[in-house]
């Protein structure tokens, strides 16, 4: 597509959205075995882990996160695509490695939308960037420069403990969160419109529609 731009920045701030069962605090840094090795590399430090044996497939609270500053967006910009960036590990060595995205969704007036960039691959055990999106995607939204600009746009991300096993519950996951987290928005000036002289061309005829050669 020709003639995008874009615009970086960083979020403002992260809080945790409940969603049942999703009672797993991203922040609480309850279990002892996980290590403050997240928060050291920058990483926010988080404790993933399944509340009992026979409780698996627990998950995380949503982390939203959002205060990204758009506003030197030209008006009017059409928006075409969404990136954003953050690093993510779970720690190896003391426990498995049982983490996985369930949700990695825009926030477009403060609710998650459009479509779920989860993946399914286990987290790194070191720490690692990953974009999300693309400057030709959109996620599946027509997005607006009134909601990219707005101070309750951002991402959700929620993650998942997929261990099968009963005698290993516990995983430590790391998240990035606030000003760690970069979104670039990518846009252009004039909406895209189809080129009239690639189209094919017809002429009205005595018996029926020709197309012009």
């Amino acid at each position: 597509m020709p003639g995008i731009q874009s615009l970086t920045s960083v979020g403002g701030s992260t809080v945790e959205v409940d969603e049942s069962p999703g009672n797993c605090f991203w922040f609480d840094g309850a279990y002892a075995a996980c290590s403050t090795i997240g928060t050291e590399a920058g990483v926010q430090g988080n404790n993933l882990f399944a509340k009992s044996p026979g409780d698996l497939g627990y998950i995380s609270k949503y982390q939203d996160t959002t205060g990204f500053n758009f506003a030197a967006l030209p008006n009017p910009a059409f928006i075409v695509g969404v990136s954003v960036t953050f690093r993510k590990h779970q720690q190896l060595g003391i426990l498995p490695l049982f983490a996985i995205d369930r949700k990695v969704q825009l926030l477009v007036g403060g609710t998650g939308q459009g479509n779920n960039k989860a993946s399914a691959s286990l987290w790194p055990n070191t720490v690692q960037s990953f974009t999300y999106g693309a400057s030709t995607d959109p996620w599946g939204l027509s997005l607006t420069r009134a909601q990219v600009v707005a101070a309750n746009f951002g991402i959700r991300i929620q993650a998942q403990n997929v261990s099968s096993s009963d005698s290993a519950p516990y995983t430590c996951a790391y998240l990035e969160q606030g000003n760690q987290i970069s979104m670039t928005v990518y846009y252009v000036t004039e909406a895209v419109v189809p080129n009239i002289n690639y189209l094919p061309k017809f002429s009205i005829r005595s018996k029926g529609i020709g197309r012009i050669r």
